[in-house]
């Protein structure tokens, strides 16, 4: 008799310890929250660098002026004994423009606007009929700085914003409704009251 229950015993301390470790074994372990690092490939790297290197550039450059730099007189407005002729202007041809836009603003009196055309090619030649409105100088006194822009648009604009032969705000803030502009450059001309520049 007491045999059997020292065996029933042990039966039932082998079972117990049994239970105790397989309740280990089914305990989970703690694991470490998942971090995703974002790395900036070399890929990416050279991309960033060729569109800062890609940059377009453009220069603009007035052909109807002295050598001085001074407009010519027929390109002056007519009651400023000029002829009221477009001055001759070109720009270098920038990627994927679909249109240039062009403004001559007197700076030196609150950015009269005495241009404001739009064209797809990279010149307009002097006396040229243009896709706008242009009146020539005529500073009533002293001598006035005109600054010549071409803007490369990304599309062609319906319409062109600014005043014509009035004040405006600068090229910054008129440029503002233009959309994608890919590139920009600008020119100064001078002419003053009495010129006869030849």
């Amino acid at each position: 008799m007491n045999k059997a229950i020292k065996t029933t015993a042990v039966t039932l301390l082998i079972i117990s310890i049994l239970l105790t470790f397989a309740a280990c074994g089914t305990k989970e372990e703690p694991t470490e929250p998942i971090t995703t690092k974002t790395n900036t490939t070399a890929e990416e790297k050279t991309t960033e660098e060729q569109t800062t290197e890609g940059a377009k550039i453009m220069t603009v450059t007035c052909k109807s002026t002295t050598s001085e730099g001074k407009l010519l007189t027929k390109c002056a407005a007519t009651y400023a004994n000029g002829q009221n002729l477009v001055p001759e202007i070109t720009w270098d041809e920038v990627p994927n423009a679909r249109a240039y836009a062009v403004y001559m603003l007197d700076e030196s009196a609150n950015n009269w606007l005495h241009m404001m055309a739009v064209t797809t090619n990279t010149t307009i030649k002097e006396g040229e009929a243009i896709q706008g409105q242009y009146i020539g100088p005529y500073p009533p006194s002293g001598n006035h700085s005109y600054v010549i822009y071409v803007l490369a648009l990304e599309t062609a604009p319906v319409s062109l914003p600014g005043n014509f032969n009035s004040t405006n705000p600068g090229i910054a803030t008129l440029s503002q409704s233009l959309g994608t502009i890919l590139a920009q450059a600008s020119t100064t001309v001078t002419y003053a009251n009495g010129d006869n520049n030849v």
